[in-house]
């Protein structure tokens, strides 16, 4: 696609923006990822992401989460914390890219609780290289950048010249299609690209204002206390043998050592 006929592709969507919406997209990134969140095992999770981009906002979000019940998703938050543990019901984040400010909101829920914070939408420090590759038929440029600890490389496209990318993954030149990090823990593709129109919207009416770094202080705690309870289960015959071998077996299967920020694992700060 042409850089001309994207933008006016985009331009001639936001006349059609309702009143009740931020705004809506004309172009939709569905992105497949792929975490190993237990490196001893080698266990992998999968999810399935969408990246809505409009003219004044974009919208990332789980697939899955999203297409669970009202009743299911607060048993997935309920204060058992073996919940997080076991329940592969996709990541549980949403982000807004506020363009016009220059800032990305997260709503982030862990249990019952559902926070909200900011952070700017251009913090990463990104090295652009003179390597090139295709992808999904996009000519695409390395980049690379570290966060949360590790090494990350990402392929972004001129010929779709927005500063967008998965998760925090913003900033480049071109939108991100193919981002991974070093050991290839965890990787995010671009399974399919479509000019569609989609509401974004976002109500984060609710949700506890907070800190980035209040969060992981919180996921830290929960974590901790999930794997106190999964071992008490694991070691006590007298609990276990209520279990069939099925849901042992998920219990450690479920059991995360590796974080995508690796802070999130090794402290409360």
């Amino acid at each position: 696609m042409s850089r001309n006929l994207f933008f006016f592709f985009i331009l001639l969507n936001i006349s059609f923006v309702s009143a009740q919406d931020l705004d809506q997209s004309s172009i939709v990134v569905n992105y497949q990822t792929l975490m190993v969140k237990d490196t001893i095992r080698n266990r992998t999770y999968t999810d399935n992401l969408s990246l809505l981009i409009g003219s004044s906002y974009s919208l990332f979000y789980s697939e899955k989460w999203e297409a669970l019940t009202p009743k299911y998703k607060e048993l997935v938050l309920d204060s058992n914390p073996l919940n997080i543990l076991v329940l592969n019901v996709g990541s549980r984040i949403v982000i807004l890219n506020n363009y016009k400010e220059s800032k990305l909101q997260v709503l982030e829920s862990l249990q019952k609780n559902n926070y909200t914070y900011n952070l700017p939408n251009n913090f990463l420090n990104w090295k652009i290289t003179n390597e090139n590759k295709n992808l999904l038929g996009y000519n695409c440029q390395k980049a690379i950048t570290a966060y949360g600890g590790r090494e990350w490389t990402a392929w972004f496209t001129p010929d779709i010249p927005v500063p967008e990318g998965p998760w925090l993954f913003k900033g480049l030149p071109g939108l991100i299609l193919e981002v991974f990090d070093s050991q290839n823990y965890f990787r995010f593709t671009a399974a399919g690209i479509e000019k569609k129109i989609l509401p974004i919207n976002f109500n984060d009416a609710g949700y506890i204002k907070t800190s980035k770094e209040k969060v992981n202080e919180q996921l830290y705690s929960y974590q901790s206390a999930a794997v106190r309870t999964a071992s008490s289960y694991l070691n006590s015959p007298e609990l276990s043998r209520n279990l069939e071998a099925a849901q042992i077996e998920n219990i450690k299967s479920s059991m995360m050592n590796n974080f995508i920020e690796k802070n999130k694992a090794t402290s409360k700060n």
